[in-house]
């Protein structure tokens, strides 16, 4: 089946891909296919969304089986440039083309077309298997998809061609479904392009992995690919942490290992990033913190927040080990340099100077910007806010160490000043927090952890609940029991509330029922508050302990301590709503919507009955700790509701 596409002719001026990622495989050779969050416009132009997508080239001009091809004469004769990317609905493709003839002569192999070719599970046999192989032939002139009489029906295919100054773009969506392609799981691909110009037929083909054209028969020619899901923030906690300054109005090492700082010159407090507290103010001239003399023993990472008043000192210093200015006066060490760029100089044990890896300009006065360098043995790498912004290879299998040089922050040791004048100044103006050192290479979520990013608020079942004579002893989540004997859980306290004319109002208990919200599935009934849901109870005294909305419109539990997970039991595992975080500061987070278990929701059924319906749990996990939850779902019946206490 096609999907038609009315062609808009278009020209533009295109730059392949200037600036772009370079091509990215995996050690196996297979292409890394990234996962986006924002799906592009399919018009043929090139959207900063694509921007984090490597590139690839098309190279391979030698073609056997091609009824004698022709290789291009140069680059503006035929050449092409691809990206790929996906999200949980399609794989994208976009294929920036030179090709200085466009021939409408034929609209098939013969005319100027790219074909994509897809194994949706790399079986690689030697004819099409009728399940998952494919070939997709777009041609310039193209509306819609070709039948080429044995690819699968590609249903909900959208692709736009663009004609440019030098050739054309073509930028096209395919549904992962039809194509039966999954994340982290191998795939057949390849690219092919075809050039007529007006030579009676195909002159000239290029490809992406093989040299054989009988690809359009044989799966087993295609190369491979894999998607790859974007890395989820995680917490690196205190594995390996040598040493951690949070700048709360001191210099103290948070980490426990006592390394804290002493402040030099004047140095002030002010308001650091967003939910990171206090920061270090340095004023560029004189102002240091001292941290001693300590190695990091294996490998390293550094961390910082950073807001620069000015870059008017060209590599003022975040974070140092030197004793003196040189480049192989520095054991490690994150600077900014040549104003807006990073830089990393590294010494490890494999007897070869220090290296130096700068990334290009990222940084911008008066921006916080979370700043981090890695080595993993083998990798240099420095992100900012999260992203990988410069890498090289550096050998060695340890940070090189000498417990007689210096370390600071925000500028060099007063021990390793420079000798030379003209070198002395490396003070960094601005403001400096969260300095975290670990002696091990954080991964790349590790390090999006520490920029500030976190897994949204999500729901997801729970099912494993012990309960004897209706009350609930403990609850097993993750592999880790919560014992309510053992206060490893806390109860809140819960009120339901109702909007009248815009305004949110309480319900108090004994209060009869509000007329404003009577179109409930059924109406509040004296009695039944929600404070009977402050209990570790499926039921009490011989009756089934409910605390509805019915009729209502949303409840609120607030608990005595700020906690990140939160359990709660309702009994039939009907209902549909949103549940939101309540912060610290009384602000609500974004709702996270639910549906009722029998469409999929994030219920799980306890196999305990209660009142004739089975209970099921529910699990609420918060991004950071927060006092409470809001449950916006018509006809919930809550039958209890817990918090694990932050450590």
């Amino acid at each position: 089946m096609c999907k038609k596409l009315i062609i808009l002719v278009a020209f533009c001026a295109v730059e392949l891909f200037s600036g772009a990622a370079l091509a990215d495989v995996d050690e196996s050779g297979r292409l890394i296919v990234p996962e986006t969050s924002v799906a592009p416009v399919i018009d043929g132009e090139l959207e900063d969304v694509w921007q984090d997508a490597s590139e690839e080239s098309l190279l391979i001009t030698d073609i056997i089986n091609a009824g004698g091809n022709v290789p291009p004469d140069d680059d503006s004769d035929l050449s092409g440039i691809f990206k790929v990317m996906y999200d949980a609905d399609n794989i994208y493709f976009f294929l920036a083309v030179q090709d200085s003839v466009l021939d409408y002569e034929f609209s098939d192999y013969r005319g100027d077309s790219v074909e994509i070719y897809f194994d949706g599970d790399n079986s690689k046999g030697s004819s099409y298997d009728g399940i998952n192989d494919n070939q997709i032939r777009i041609n310039t002139d193209d509306t819609v998809l070709d039948d080429l009489g044995k690819n699968l029906p590609i249903d909900g295919t959208t692709f736009k061609v663009l004609l440019t100054d030098t050739g054309y773009n073509i930028e096209a969506a395919f549904p992962l479904v039809v194509l039966q392609l999954v994340p982290e799981q191998t795939f057949g691909f390849e690219v092919q392009l075809n050039d007529n110009d007006g030579g009676g037929g195909r002159e000239t083909m290029i490809r992406w992995f093989s040299n054989d054209n009988n690809s359009w028969q044989d799966a087993s020619l295609f190369g491979e690919a894999i998607l790859v899901p974007e890395p989820e923030p995680v917490d690196p906690g205190s594995d390996r942490l040598v040493a951690y300054y949070a700048f709360e109005n001191n210099a103290d090492d948070s980490s426990g290992n006592g390394l804290n700082g002493t402040l030099v010159g004047d140095p002030v407090f002010g308001e650091g990033p967003a939910d990171y507290g206090m920061a270090l103010d340095l004023d560029g001239i004189d102002d240091v913190v001292e941290l001693g003399k300590f190695d990091v023993n294996g490998l390293i990472t550094l961390a910082a927040w950073i807001k620069a008043d000015d870059f008017e000192i060209n590599d003022a210093r975040i974070i140092t080990k030197a004793n003196e200015w040189g480049g192989n006066d520095h054991w490690w060490m994150l600077s900014t340099i040549s104003e807006t760029s990073l830089r990393f100089r590294l010494k490890t044990d494999d007897g070869q100077d220090t290296a130096t890896l700068i990334s290009d300009p990222v940084l911008e006065a008066g921006v916080w910007a979370n700043v981090a360098a890695t080595w993993d043995g083998s990798a240099m790498r420095i992100y900012k806010d999260g992203v990988e912004v410069a890498s090289q290879d550096k050998g060695g299998t340890a940070v090189a160490v000498d417990p007689d040089v210096s370390v600071a922050i925000g500028s060099q040791p007063s021990d390793a000043f420079a000798s030379d004048p003209g070198h002395v100044a490396k003070f960094f103006d601005g403001l400096i927090d969260e300095v975290q050192i670990y002696e091990r290479a954080l991964s790349e979520g590790e390090v999006l952890y520490l920029a500030g990013f976190r897994v949204p608020d999500v729901l997801s079942g729970l099912s494993d609940v012990t309960v004897v004579d209706g009350a609930i002893v403990s609850i097993r989540n993750e592999g880790t029991d919560y014992v309510v004997a053992d206060e490893d859980l806390m109860l809140g306290t819960t009120t339901r509330w109702y909007i009248d004319a815009g305004v949110e109002t309480l319900w108090a208990e004994g209060d009869p029922a509000p007329a404003a919200t009577m179109s409930g599935t059924s109406n509040p009934k004296e009695g039944d508050v929600g404070s009977k849901a402050d209990n570790f109870l499926f039921t009490l005294d011989g009756s089934t302990n409910i605390s509805s909305i019915d009729g209502i419109d949303f409840q609120e539990t607030l608990f005595p301590a700020l906690a990140d997970t939160f359990f709660l039991f309702e009994r039939g595992g009907n209902d549909v709503g949103t549940w939101q975080a309540i912060l610290a500061d009384g602000s609500l987070g974004a709702p996270v919507e639910f549906d009722k278990a029998s469409a999929g929701g994030p219920y799980a059924n306890t196999g305990i009955k209660v009142n004739g319906q089975d209970a099921y749990g529910v699990v609420f996990k918060t991004v950071m700790l927060v006092q409470g939850v809001r449950i916006t779902a018509s006809g919930h019946d809550t039958l209890s509701i817990s918090a694990v206490p932050a450590p």
